[in-house]
């Protein structure tokens, strides 16, 4: 059983390959930048998003996957055409690539909430929900799933998306809003001083998930062979986007003051509220968060932690 990983020293890639090497498998990493740290698997460096569809063809033919999970994906900073070129032209180059080789693995798209769009408050987002997104990486993304979903309908491979949403847990980039928080925390507890937090307005509502729960789903969907599913995986609860801000701050116990301005708008333009029904993914893989917010960004800042030494 060898499972390949596209984007696999990314956040959510390196939680991916570590839950699949645990249950048994041969793990197989593709990325274009460098590796840091341990990882449980072996390790092809190629950029995808210039990959050709032979180039893309000719690596799973030679590494043999009977999975491929393709965690590769640019977010909010990128430019729009950047951001074209890596969630969706990418992803169609890799459905063409797993498509021709003769002993097909099954393709997981890890896919994104924001693909939905704005939604109205209290609606809880399910696979038939319309897909109205309005940021480029939304947009984006859905050219990515499109195109995996399209290629099972014509029988041209077996796939399965999931649509996360916001991730958190050990591992957060610094340029995410928590890994931004404890990498601030940890600067000012190392220099004994006290922290300054300044944020825009946190009043957006999001579902915050563990990326290891995350991951979890993502090897639940290839062991219950969910091919042609979409599969929303959440936490189940809603929050206002300061809340794990504070309770960072509470964990770490670094005097703080936090200034949240609220002129500005919320991450991504718009007061956003995501709440997904995360009832098919029981439903159909068995599979439910086993963590909780407080849990993860524990897990966040204890990791984080030897950075202070």
């Amino acid at each position: 059983m060898i499972a390949m990983v596209l984007g696999g020293t990314g956040f959510l890639g390196r939680h991916i390959s570590e839950a699949f090497a645990r249950a048994g498998w041969d793990v197989v990493v593709v990325s274009r930048g460098p590796v840091t740290g341990e990882l449980p698997a072996r390790r092809v460096r190629l950029d995808l998003a210039d990959a050709s569809v032979p180039t893309i063809a000719a690596l799973i033919r030679a590494e043999r996957p009977s999975v491929v999970v393709n965690a590769m994906g640019l977010v909010w900073k990128g430019q729009a055409e950047q951001m074209l070129a890596v969630n969706g032209t990418a992803v169609e180059r890799i459905v063409d690539g797993v498509a021709t080789v003769p002993d097909r693995p099954h393709l997981v798209q890890i896919g994104s909430v924001r693909e939905y769009g704005l939604v109205p408050r209290g609606q809880t987002i399910d696979a038939g929900t319309a897909l109205a997104p309005d940021h480029p990486y939304g947009r984006t993304k859905v050219v990515g799933s499109r195109a995996v979903l399209r290629a099972v309908e014509l029988g041209r491979l077996s796939g399965t998306v999931i649509r996360m949403t916001n991730l958190i847990g050990p591992g957060a980039p610094i340029g995410s809003l928590v890994g931004s928080v404890a990498y601030q925390l940890q600067s000012a507890a190392r220099e004994q001083a006290r922290a300054v937090i300044r944020t825009g307005s946190l009043s957006a509502l999001r579902d915050f998930v563990d990326v290891r729960d995350t991951a979890d789903a993502v090897l639940a969907a290839v062991e219950a062979e969910a091919i042609g599913e979409v599969i929303n995986v959440g936490s189940g609860n809603t929050v206002a986007a300061r809340r794990p801000v504070q309770t960072l701050i509470e964990i770490s116990g670094v005097p703080t003051e936090f200034i949240e301005d609220t002129s500005q708008s919320p991450p991504g333009g718009e007061e956003t509220w995501h709440h997904v029904d995360i009832g098919p993914a029981a439903r159909l893989l068995g599979w439910a968060p086993a963590r909780s917010l407080a849990e993860s960004l524990r897990d966040l800042w204890n990791d984080m932690a030897p950075m202070r030494w």
